[in-house]
């Protein structure tokens, strides 16, 4: 798994170069034939010239089967022939017998030791055949011999960082980066080995390279930052963080890390001021701020520490003067309010919050309780009216009503909205408790006492339901 990934190490780095395939190293290859052997006849040496020269020409023309037979017949005559050899290796790797190639490439390499392109096809078949350690000492040879090729000294660390030879390889590309200059692929590379190696700051060093270069470009310094916070060097990701936030003001990712950080070290005045840049930015999206709040909404839910209720209140306000048409935000400071057991101070932004957007029926629900709960029920009823257009199965709504119903005194109408919302309360013992409660009182009203009786019974009935449901901890 480490040699696969090591691999994609490598892969970063091959934009950078125009390195030419084996096939164009091969073409190139093709060479005069050596000096004939003695004993070998001019005519024949002639004649097995031109064999060669017409099974180059099929090679070209990619009658593999043709041309192998020929090369065949030239090494029968002459076994020395270092240019036929590598021909056939051509060949050979061309039809995917990439093992019998090597024999045949090694053997030219025999016949003529100072033949670069041989040496050039042995290293690029041993990257090929997962062999770096023998692949490694031809690109070294032929970097050392031609040490301003770039294909060179990067099939020489390729073959370096497969054998996990991670140092080497970066000495490797330092040579390659003092050719190319200042190159971003180069520098990724070598900041993935080092991450490889654990030296963090050697990692950020080819970061900063690329920062001072290019000082406008916020990613740089998130990256940074990153690699700083991961190796829990938190005090030198801020920097990065802090600058990073200037040029990318609107990055809500990046004001949460330095709130993460300044929250985690107690630094609470500096938390609180990177909270307020957050909600007072239009470009930070409302999720982020409302994700930003959770953690303060569940510390609420289990303190009675108006310190932490009036941070939130705060950072609302803010986040409302910048996204005053958000009604998530209205609401979200009316469960604040409910918190605290303000429901009549909840009331209002309820009512801010359903004119932005009624479509939450949430919202209409706690709207129309807190209505019932500071006895209002004509509000209540006229909500209830709006929201069972939007909500016709919905129960509390035919509640509200018959709450409205019942304080213009019609009973009629009560008992027939009281009715209703039965139908759509199955589920809710709490509200069907209630709603038999209140018919209940209704029916006492109308003199209609035995059925006033009955709905005293399917109270009391709901309610013990209550009691035994299990309680969650």
């Amino acid at each position: 798994m480490r040699k696969k990934a090591l691999v994609w190490i490598f892969v970063l780095c091959l934009n950078v170069l125009l390195a030419p395939s084996v096939l164009q190293a091969q073409r190139k290859a093709a060479k005069a034939e050596k000096t004939p052997s003695s004993v070998l006849p001019e005519k024949a040496r002639l004649a097995n010239t031109a064999l060669f020269v017409d099974a180059v020409k099929e090679r070209l023309l990619e009658n593999y089967d043709v041309a192998e037979s020929m090369l065949h017949r030239v090494l029968a005559v002459e076994p020395d022939h270092d240019a036929a050899h590598y021909e056939l290796a051509v060949i050979l790797t061309l039809k995917g017998r990439v093992q019998e190639a090597i024999q045949e490439v090694k053997t030219a390499e025999r016949c003529d030791p100072e033949n670069m392109w041989y040496k050039v096809m042995l290293g690029d078949l041993y990257n090929q055949t997962q062999q770096p350690e023998k692949a490694a000492p031809y690109w070294k040879f032929l970097a050392q011999r031609q040490p301003d090729n770039l294909e060179y000294l990067n099939n020489y660390a390729y073959a370096l960082l497969q054998q996990e030879k991670l140092k080497e390889a970066v000495e490797v590309y330092e040579l390659m980066q003092r050719q190319l200059g200042l190159n971003e692929q180069l520098s990724e590379t070598k900041k993935t080995v080092w991450l490889y190696l654990n030296k963090p700051d050697k990692a950020v060093a080819e970061l900063d390279a690329l920062i001072a270069a290019y000082p406008a470009e916020p990613n740089y310094l998130v990256e940074a930052a990153q690699i700083y916070m991961s190796a829990h060097k938190e005090a030198k990701a801020v920097p990065y963080l802090e600058k990073a936030q200037q040029l990318d003001s609107n990055n809500g990712t990046l004001l949460m890390m330095l709130y993460d950080y300044y929250a985690g070290h107690r630094k609470e005045k500096e938390a609180d001021a990177c909270m307020d840049r957050i909600m007072r930015n239009a470009g930070v999206s409302l999720e982020t701020k409302m994700n930003a709040l959770d953690e303060f909404y569940r510390q609420a839910s289990t303190s009675r520490d108006t310190t932490v209720f009036n941070r939130v209140y705060r950072w609302l306000d803010l986040a409302i003067q910048t996204h005053p048409q958000a009604a998530g935000l209205f609401s979200a400071r009316a469960y604040l309010r409910l918190m605290q057991g303000r429901g009549a101070e909840a009331i209002p932004d309820l009512e801010a919050s359903l004119q932005r957007d009624s479509s939450q029926y949430n919202t209409w629900k706690m709207y129309m309780l807190m209505l019932l709960e500071t006895d209002q029920p004509a509000r209540a009823a006229a909500a209830g009216e709006e929201a069972v257009r939007l909500f016709p199965t919905q129960a509390l709504p035919y509640y509200a009503m018959a709450c409205g119903a019942m304080d213009e005194r019609d009973f009629d109408r009560a008992v027939s909205e009281l009715e209703t919302a039965c139908r759509y309360a199955e589920d809710q013992p709490a509200l069907l408790a209630d709603i038999y409660r209140l018919m209940a009182i209704v029916y006492e009203e109308q003199g209609q006492f035995s059925k006033a009786e009955e709905a005293r019974e399917r109270q009391r009935g709901f309610q013990q339901q209550l009691r035994n449901k299990p309680k969650h901890k």
